[in-house]
């Protein structure tokens, strides 16, 4: 008996410690794996972003009826071809929502009827030490009528080109691609309730190709009207260079009344609108 048992412990004992190196290899793995996972979700939570002190550019809409300070409700850019305006969307308040702005063209290709061009928009942030993001998803608008001040049509569109104006063109009885610019505005859904996202990209495009033929940035009002004030964070601290020297104005050195009355000018665009 005392023989046996002398032959099967020592069987024992190694199946026991075949288990625990199995264990332990297992465990070692799992460890691993956990590690990559969460390395990549600090990796993902390092990517730009606002913090709770910069939060925007733009003028809150509680702050922008509370500030003493010029406000700038209407922008203005421009590529090698096309102007563009801005304006700030008032719901019935009236106060702005950030979720929405207003652009016009100024100006566009005589030939823009012909040449197969489209434009579509997007909208980027800066944080405070400069990093961008940019959102690759189109943001979308509807057609608005400037001498109504209506919709042309509820459809939600996020290309623009001139197929897709003809239910326009032909609402108004315009077939001047110039002329049909200067009577139109395009209310763009920002979907930014907070107001984080600092610029509006507009890019044009040729049809059958995937990269921009141009494209040009511009502030998204409301914001400060003096590129002083604008330069500075709400918790104090230098705004990001690169949105500062985005400011139309930025190294002017003017009065409050003459940073507002240019700012305002960039509203003219729209007329009574």
């Amino acid at each position: 008996m005392f023989q046996v048992e002398a032959e099967v412990h020592p069987l024992l004992n190694e199946r026991v410690r075949s288990f625990v190196m199995m264990i332990k290899k297992k465990s070692a793995v799992l460890i691993a794996r956990l590690m990559i996972v969460l390395l990549s979700l600090t990796l993902l939570a390092c990517g730009p972003s606002k913090t709770e002190s910069e939060l925007s550019s733009r003028v809150s809409p509680t702050d922008a009826t509370s500030t003493t300070k010029p406000l700038a409700l209407c922008n203005g850019g421009a590529s090698t071809q096309f102007v563009l305006h801005q304006k700030a969307y008032l719901n019935d308040s009236p106060t702005w929502d950030p979720n929405f702005v207003y652009v016009k063209f100024k100006q566009v290709p005589s030939t823009f009827a012909t040449d197969s061009r489209y434009i579509e928009f997007f909208r980027w942030m800066a944080a405070s030490d400069g990093t961008t993001s940019l959102d690759h998803s189109r943001l979308r608008f509807q057609i608005v009528d400037l001498s109504t001040n209506k919709l042309i049509s509820e459809t939600w569109r996020n290309t623009l080109s001139w197929p897709e104006l003809g239910n326009a063109a032909s609402a108004t009885g315009i077939s001047s691609a110039a002329d049909l610019f200067k009577r139109l505005a395009f209310k763009i859904e920002l979907n930014d309730p907070g107001g984080e996202y600092d610029v509006l990209r507009t890019q044009i495009f040729k049809f059958g190709k995937t990269a921009p033929e141009e494209y040009f940035d511009q502030l998204i009002p409301v914001f400060y009207a003096n590129p002083a004030d604008y330069a500075i964070e709400p918790a104090g601290s230098a705004r990001a260079q690169i949105l500062q020297n985005m400011h139309p104005l930025h190294g002017t050195a003017l009065s409050n009344t003459d940073y507002a009355s240019r700012m305002s000018a960039f509203c003219d665009t729209f007329g009574e609108f």
